[in-house]
Order: C-alpha cells, then structure tokens, then sequence
C-alpha cells in the first residue's frame, strides 16, 4: 500500500494497513479486504419499527465475488451501504480488513469511501459532464491524487470506452453508460467494490459484458466484489450467494 493511499484510509498507519487489503494480490500488485459482520441491524421509521437489516453475520474473504440475493424490499441495498459506508448500523459490528466501522467518525468513514467503489443500477451521470468527466469527478475529494485526467482516461480504457471519452450520458447506450459508472467506480482502484444491481436495466449482452469487467478487476487487481442482484445469470458468476429475506440472511 502507499504511503497516500494509507492516508485515504482515513484510520491511521495500522488499521490503514489492513484496508489495503489481506487477500492474494492481482497483477498489479495489489489486494482486496476481508469482511466480516457480527449481528449488524439496520432500523428505519419512528421508533426503529422497521428493520431493514436484522442481526446479519457473514464472513467474506479478501478476493471474493458474492452475489447478495433477495426479493426487492429484502434489505440488499441497505446492507451494501453499510458495509461501504454510506449509513451506520444501529447495532452489531461490521469490520473491513479488521477495521470495524461502527467505530469510526464521520471524517473517517469519508476517508475509507475512496477506497471503495460503488456502482448503481440508475447509473447516476452527471448530465452536463462528459464521460471523462464523470470519472475524473470520482477523484475530486482526493487532493492529493496527481494526473485526474490521466487516470480517468485509463479507467475508460479498462472498460472499453477509451474512444467515447467526450461523449455525454445522452449519447451513450444503457450498456454505455453503465461502463462508465464502472469506470467512475474504479479510477481510485479500490480494495472493494459494491455493486447494487449493476445490470438491471441492461439487455443480456451488456449485463454479461459488465460482469465480466467487474470479475477482470478482481483478477487484475484482487478486489474483493460484492454483487446484490435477482439475476440468476449474475449469481452464476460469484463464486458464493447469499440470500436475504425480510432483512435476516437465510442462506
């Protein structure tokens, strides 16, 4: 790991350390994180009546692709945003690389969400950019990354779309697009990267030409990947699935 990337972790030099990563490294040199989450709930509405994710435990090791399975309202979302950071349990522990980050501050969890990568099924390009510029923004809250544009290109070129850098979402095809937020998501090289029905609203062709790119980052770079999805052709590409059902993890 560099010294800028330990930095990004936003956890200081040890526990930094083991955000980079614990699995087999990728071509690149580079590895993904384990997970492991311990009792995590997650409640919503007055109260806490409705639970969205309820006392889930679940190991992944560092290099993995898991297809996270369920009905639509089964808690898939919530608990990718948790363990990437986005919302905070309200009980349980969620450790990435042995970082639990129920404990970490607000300032913290910003830090870590660089080092990990998101992709949506809505896409959400900004309009008004061009492909490149989509990425680059990826990059924005990291000062200290030098050549945005020079990375950006070479994330369009890992997802097939060196050519329609300056092309804006209008002009781009669903499967275009999509590429695109595959590229946004993985300009920062992340150590994991959480797919929230990245195929969705994409035709068999493109939803096979995304899986293979999200499974070639885990090959070249050792990311750990998880995938949420009702897809049996998506799941048939993970190497484990999990099922969700009323926010409980049944299988």
């Amino acid at each position: 790991m560099t010294v800028a990337a330990g930095r990004l972790a936003g956890t200081g030099p040890k526990a930094a350390g083991r955000l980079a990563g614990t699995g087999p490294a990728g071509s690149a040199g580079r590895t993904g994180v384990d997970l492991a989450l311990t009792g995590v709930t997650r409640r919503y509405g007055p109260g806490g009546q409705i639970r969205a994710v309820t006392e889930v435990n679940l190991t992944v090791p560092a290099g993995a692709v898991v297809a996270v399975r369920g009905a639509s309202g089964s808690g898939k979302s919530t608990l990718l945003h948790l363990i990437g950071g986005v919302e905070r349990a309200d009980a349980g522990q969620i450790q990435v690389g042995g970082v639990d980050l129920t404990t970490r501050s607000a300032r913290e969890l910003a830090r870590y969400r660089q080092r990990v990568g998101l992709v949506f099924q809505r896409f959400h390009l900004l309009p008004a950019l061009s492909a490149l510029d989509n990425v680059v923004a990826a990059l924005l809250a990291r000062p200290r990354v030098r050549d945005r544009a020079a990375r950006a290109r070479a994330a369009l070129a890992r997802v097939g779309l060196a050519d329609r850098a300056g092309a804006f979402p209008a002009e781009l095809s669903g499967g275009e697009q999509q590429r695109v937020a595959t590229a946004r998501a993985i300009v920062g090289e992340p150590v994991l990267v959480l797919a929230d029905e990245p195929t969705g609203n994409l035709d068999s062709t493109a939803s096979r030409e995304i899986m293979e790119l999200l499974l070639s980052l885990r090959d070249e770079l050792g990311t750990t990947l998880l995938v949420a999805t009702h897809d049996d052709q998506v799941a048939a590409y993970c190497d484990r699935a999990i099922q969700l059902h009323d926010g409980r993890l049944v299988g």
